[in-house]
C-alpha cells in the first residue's frame, strides 16, 4: 500500500472514530475536533517554529547592520552572520525543520478530509477483509468511480466524494441501486449549524438568489471568515516577530525579507479565499479551525514573550538601581573618610 497511503488510512480511521464517537455523527464537528487533535499533536513543532521566528526577528536589526556594513564582501558577511547566530544561540535551520515536518502531515489531513469515503471507510474495510494494501487502494478507487457514475458526479473531480455523499444524502433510496458499494452509515452528515458542507460557496447570483438561496447564501460566511482569520493569523505572527527597533534603510532601498513578509500576509488570505470557492465548504471549516487555533497559540506565545521581556527589563532596571545605590553608598563613605581626615588634622 505504501507509507503515504498508510498514513492517510490511519488518519482516516482517526477521523472516523471522532465522527462516530465524539462528534455525534456530524462531519463539521468532526473536522473541528480532528483539527484540534492534530494541532495539539503538532504543538511542540509549532512552538519551536514560532520561537525561532521570534528569535530571528529579535536579531534582525543587528543582521541588517552587518548586511549594510559588508554589502560588498559576501564572505566576511557570512562569517559575521555565523558569529551573530552563535552569540544569540540561534540556528537558522531550526525554523525550517518544524515546517518541513508539518507540511506532509497537513497535506495528508487535506487528502483525508476531501476523500472521506476512501480513507475513513473503503480502504480500512478492504484491509479488514484481508485484501492486500495495494489491491485495497485500487479497489477503493474503482468503487469511488462506480459511485461517482451512479451519482452523476465527475470521476475526475478531486472532491467528487463529497459530491457522492451529497447526492445519496438527498436520494437515500438510490443506495439500493449501488448495493454494498456504499452503506447508509457511510453517507456522512454534512449539515453543520444550518450549513451544507457538501456544497461549494459560489458567487453565482442564480444560485445565491434562486430557489436554493438559503443553501448557498449562508455559505458565503465560510470563505469570508476563513480569509479574515488567515489574514489576522499571519498579521499577528508577523507583528509579534517584528522588532520594535530596526535599522533604517537607505531611501529607495527595501529589505527583501520585509517585502516577502508583506507579500505573504496578503498571499495567504487570497489563496484561502480562492480555494474556499472551488472546494466544498467542509474544507473552509477546516481552515477556520486551523487558523482559529493558530491565533490562540500565537496570542499565548505573545503573552509569554511579553512577560519574559518585562522580566528582563525589570532585571536591567533593578541592576542599574543597585549600581546607583552602591555608587551613592561608596560616595558617602568617601565623604565620611575625608571629613574624618579633616577633623584629625
Amino acid at each position: 500500500m505504501g507509507i503515504w497511503n498508510g498514513i492517510l488510512t490511519g488518519l482516516g480511521a482517526l477521523l472516523r472514530f471522532i465522527y462516530e464517537y465524539l462528534a455525534f455523527e456530524n462531519y463539521g464537528l468532526a473536522i473541528i475536533i480532528f483539527t484540534i487533535f492534530t494541532k495539539l499533536l503538532l504543538l511542540p513543532l509549532t512552538m519551536k517554529q514560532m520561537k525561532s521566528s521570534t528569535k530571528m526577528q529579535e536579531i534582525q536589526p543587528e543582521l541588517q547592520k552587518l548586511q549594510k556594513q559588508y554589502a560588498n564582501n559576501k564572505e566576511k558577511l557570512n562569517e559575521e552572520m555565523m558569529k551573530l547566530y552563535q552569540k544569540h544561540n540561534y540556528n537558522p535551520a531550526s525554523g525550517c525543520l518544524p515546517l518541513l515536518v508539518q507540511m506532509p502531515i497537513l497535506i495528508a489531513l487535506y487528502r483525508v478530509l476531501i476523500k472521506p469515503i476512501t480513507f475513513m471507510y473503503k480502504i480500512p474495510e478492504y484491509l479488514a477483509a484481508g485484501i492486500p494494501g495495494k489491491e485495497a487502494v485500487t479497489k477503493a478507487t474503482e468503487t469511488i468511480e462506480k459511485l461517482a457514475t451512479a451519482a452523476n458526479v465527475s470521476t475526475v473531480d478531486y472532491s467528487n466524494e463529497i459530491g457522492i455523499i451529497e447526492y445519496f444524502s438527498k436520494n437515500p433510496s438510490e443506495l439500493n441501486a449501488v448495493g454494498d458499494l456504499l452503506k447508509p452509515n457511510e453517507v456522512l452528515n454534512m449539515n453543520f449549524l444550518g450549513l451544507n458542507l457538501g456544497k461549494k460557496p459560489t458567487f453565482n447570483t442564480g444560485l445565491l438568489f434562486g430557489e436554493e438561496m438559503w443553501t448557498y447564501l449562508p455559505l458565503l460566511i465560510i470563505p469570508i471568515l476563513a480569509s479574515l482569520l488567515t489574514f489576522y493569523a499571519q498579521k499577528l505572527q508577523m507583528g509579534a516577530a517584528k522588532p520594535k527597533e530596526s535599522t533604517p534603510s537607505k531611501p529607495g532601498s527595501a529589505d527583501s525579507g520585509e517585502t516577502m513578509q508583506k507579500s505573504m500576509k496578503w498571499m495567504g488570505p487570497i489563496m484561502t479565499l480562492y480555494f474556499s470557492f472551488i472546494l466544498p465548504a467542509g474544507m473552509g471549516v477546516y481552515w477556520i479551525s486551523t487558523y482559529g487555533i493558530q491565533i490562540v497559540q500565537q496570542l499565548i506565545i505573545n503573552r509569554m514573550n511579553e512577560k519574559k521581556l518585562m522580566e528582563e527589563k525589570s532585571k536591567i532596571i533593578e541592576k542599574k538601581v543597585n549600581v546607583k545605590k552602591e555608587n551613592i553608598i561608596e560616595g558617602k563613605a568617601t565623604m565620611n573618610e575625608k571629613k574624618g581626615e579633616d577633623q584629625t588634622k
